[in-house]
């Protein structure tokens, strides 16, 4: 399911970019999403948890916020590049880079599984790409 919806919205992407460009795109995507996040957040979050809650998920609304719109802007421009189809693969590196994330931030280990299965997700994207 994940990866349908991702392929609906690489689609839907390449069309966006023939009228936006990919930080327009990105942001309107994010200000949607906001938007369709905020009444859910009103109902479910407890503010006065929020007011009292440590630095640590502040810092991590701030890495999503950031990181996760270069993330997006970026994939705007491979769309437009390239096209859904030559985007696609790229994918494919959401699980290897949660792996490093978690490992740089976290301190989790990272095994010879880990590693394999970054290696074997890396060798699939050198050969879709040709």
């Amino acid at each position: 399911a994940g990866l349908v919806g991702w392929a609906l919205y690489s689609i839907y992407g390449q069309r966006v970019m023939r009228h936006l460009t990919p930080l327009a795109a990105t942001t309107y995507s994010y200000l949607a999403g906001t938007a369709c996040l905020i009444p859910i957040a009103v109902l479910e979050w407890p503010w006065a948890a929020l007011a009292a809650a440590s630095w640590r998920p502040w810092a991590g609304l701030v890495y999503q916020g950031i990181l996760g719109s270069l993330a997006h802007l970026w994939y705007y421009e491979v769309i437009r590049a390239l096209g859904p189809g030559g985007a696609a693969p790229y994918l494919n590196l959401n699980p290897p880079l949660g792996v490093a994330m978690s490992a740089l931030t976290l301190g989790e280990a990272i095994t010879g599984a880990h590693l394999a299965g970054g290696g074997l997700v890396l060798l699939g994207i050198a050969i879709a790409t040709r």
